[in-house]
């Protein structure tokens, strides 16, 4: 399944003539409206997916973020103890004013999906979840060490739920944002579900999710 029409011939084209890679082409508002866009004119779809990717939160508080072609998107420099958290802005304001490019981009995509005639076709917003974001900035991909977000956890448990935390508080207010400048849905993603057992889910990111459930519903 490809969300964001990444198999199109229309977007490789369009991603050859501006000349940038996938992570680059996010920094661009205008590329994110057109890539959101492409699958609305090829496809009759019930609503357009925001062209973005999980890992702009990491991105905002800091952290390099890579794609170099056939393993997926990394962070090569993962955070190994919580000492390393200190050359990161964990701040919500801070990570929000680094979050504005994908803020501009989802009020251009809503003004030109009007022009072209897709004003009453909703577009989804979405954020990764905080487990998720903990994930790959402590474990550097999805494939390399899987144990590494749960580990982090359970050997230092009160920096990793100020870590939660943190992150919790920038996802809300990102998703927040997303919402004012026009999304008509929003999704958390916990792509990295699996890397955590139940019983671990329950102590550490249940209580995020809720939290973040409750405190949209109050926005």
């Amino acid at each position: 399944k490809d969300t964001v029409g990444r198999h199109l011939p229309e977007y490789r084209e369009y991603k050859d003539t501006v000349g940038r890679n996938f992570l680059e082409m996010l920094q661009h508002p205008e590329d994110v409206a057109e890539c959101t866009l492409q699958p609305l004119r090829r496809y009759p779809l019930d609503a357009a997916i925001l062209f973005s990717d999980i890992l702009v939160i990491p991105q905002a508080v800091g952290m390099s973020v890579t794609m170099p072609g056939g393993v997926g998107i990394q962070v090569p420099h993962p955070v190994t103890t919580p000492e390393d958290l200190t050359n990161y802005d964990l701040s919500t304001d801070k990570a929000m004013a680094n979050l504005s490019h994908v803020l501009e981009s989802v009020s251009l995509i809503k003004s030109k999906m009007g022009e072209e005639g897709f004003g009453a076709t909703p577009l989804i917003g979405f954020s990764a979840a905080p487990f998720t974001l903990l994930f790959y900035m402590v474990g550097g991909s999805s494939k390399k060490n899987p144990t590494a977000g749960v580990d982090f956890l359970k050997k230092y448990p009160d920096e990793g739920k100020k870590l939660l935390k943190d992150l919790t508080d920038i996802v809300l207010e990102y998703l927040v944002a997303q919402v004012e400048r026009g999304a008509d849905i929003i999704q958390v993603f916990e792509a990295m579900g699996m890397m955590i057992a139940e019983e671990d889910f329950l102590e550490y990111e249940l209580g995020c999710l809720e939290y973040l459930g409750t405190e949209l519903r109050k926005r």
